[in-house]
Parts: C-alpha cells; structure tokens; sequence
C-alpha cells in the first residue's frame, strides 16, 4: 500500500468527504492586531474568531487578520477545512472512477502542518 506524503486525515479517514472542524480556546493574547496562519489546508479554509469569519482561502497564503479590537481574554477559534467530493466519488462508483490511485485518493486533507497566532510586523 503507498501512503501519500502528507500529514493530513486521508490516511485516517480516506473516503470522508465533508467538512473538518477544529476547534479550540485561546487565551492571554496581547490586545494588538493579530494573524492565524496555517502551514497548509485542503481544500479550502475558513476560520472563525468569536464567532465571526475572518474569511475563506482556497490556496496558499492560509493567513488571517484578527483585529485588535476582536481579542478578549479568552477566545474561540474554529477552523472548517472543506474536503473535496473525489474521496465520496470513489466510494460510489470505484470501477468506473479513478483518482489520483487506482485504490483512492492519495491527496492530503483537512489542516496538513502548524496553526500559528503571531503578532503584525509593521
């Protein structure tokens, strides 16, 4: 069996095709302008500080502004990484569609790498 080189959930979960949702407090941040930034999603990213999104990335750069005025004490982000339907295809119809294997899909999901909150450089 080849295993992709990726750190993602395809090798946990290869035929889930949906929605991840990461989730988690934050706490004791400075109260200045702020960014999440991600090594590395697939397929597309959305993120949510307190609630709000701070918007969606379909590629690379996975960086997102939080604005000084959104950080509290204690925070919630929430991450949803979009999977793509190939892995859902596959488990429909294996004889007739062919991915990127010819056992199923060998392309990374869900958040691949660090999520990191760091300050703005001016």
């Amino acid at each position: 069996m080849v295993q992709a080189p990726y750190t993602g959930m395809q090798i946990q979960y290869p035929d889930f095709a949906g929605y991840y949702v990461y989730e988690t407090k934050v706490e004791d941040l400075p109260q200045a302008p702020l960014f999440i930034e991600a090594d590395a999603a697939y397929e597309c990213m959305e993120v949510f500080w307190n609630g709000q999104s701070l918007g969606t990335r379909v590629q690379a750069p996975y960086r997102f502004r939080i604005p000084a005025e959104s950080v509290q004490p204690s925070n919630q982000l929430r991450i949803e990484v979009a999977t793509l339907a190939e892995r859902k295809v596959y488990v429909i119809a294996p004889d007739q569609i062919r991915s990127m294997s010819q056992d199923r899909p060998l392309s990374a999901t869900g958040l691949v790498g660090n999520v990191r909150i760091l300050t703005e450089t001016p």
